[in-house]
């Protein structure tokens, strides 16, 4: 702009809609010299409604990632918890969930996040029914408090594995952490190798 000369750079552009750009450019609100200089490769993501199945490893990698950020030790979520924010319809998708379980661990106590610690307007609007595995409240127990916890991490690292067939990348990106951090975890608790 504003020079005589030629200036080279190079870039590439990415470009997000919520429209569909072909009707756009059908119903003359889009350019269709534009779209067709955009469009080289589409990518079509449906909304998080639409994909209720991403909602658990999503929730349980943002709870991960929350719980280092803010210093918690949120180890699980409650099956009722979880129920409720499968049925919610995520008008803001990925954004919105991401806002409403770094709301629940804020607001969080103890190593489980429960239906209570999650937005008022997420749980007025999701009608969660009665599920098999509620949340239970469990008898202090008689083992010190790193004892219990180890055994928390344990388990929850045996089911990750079991749930991502002992592949370690998948294991470490659905915890929400590195696969040295993975390692080391699977070193402490002896669970290095696939049982047979």
């Amino acid at each position: 702009m504003g020079s005589n000369e030629t200036q080279k750079c190079l870039a590439r552009l990415m470009v997000a809609s919520n429209v569909d750009l072909e009707d756009a450019v059908a119903g003359g609100t889009f350019r269709a010299d534009l779209y067709y200089r955009l469009n080289v490769m589409s990518v079509h993501m449906p909304p998080l409604r639409a994909r209720v199945e991403d909602i658990s490893p999503l929730v349980r990698g943002m709870v991960a990632r929350f719980s280092r950020r803010f210093k918690r030790d949120i180890y699980d979520v409650c099956a009722r918890a979880m129920a409720c924010l499968e049925a919610f319809p995520w008008p803001g998708n990925i954004r919105q969930l991401e806002n409403v379980v770094q709301h629940a661990v804020l607001v969080s106590a103890g190593p489980q996040l429960r239906l209570e610690h999650l937005p008022e307007a997420v749980r007025k609007h999701a009608s969660v029914s009665p599920v098999k595995q509620d949340c239970v409240i469990r008898a202090i127990p008689s083992v010190p408090l790193h004892g219990e916890l180890d055994r928390a991490e344990r388990d929850m690292l045996h089911n990750a594995l079991i749930q991502n067939d002992y592949h370690r990348a998948r294991t470490a990106k659905s915890l929400g952490i590195s696969r040295v951090g993975l390692f080391k975890k699977l070193r402490k608790h002896n669970l290095m190798w696939k049982p047979n």
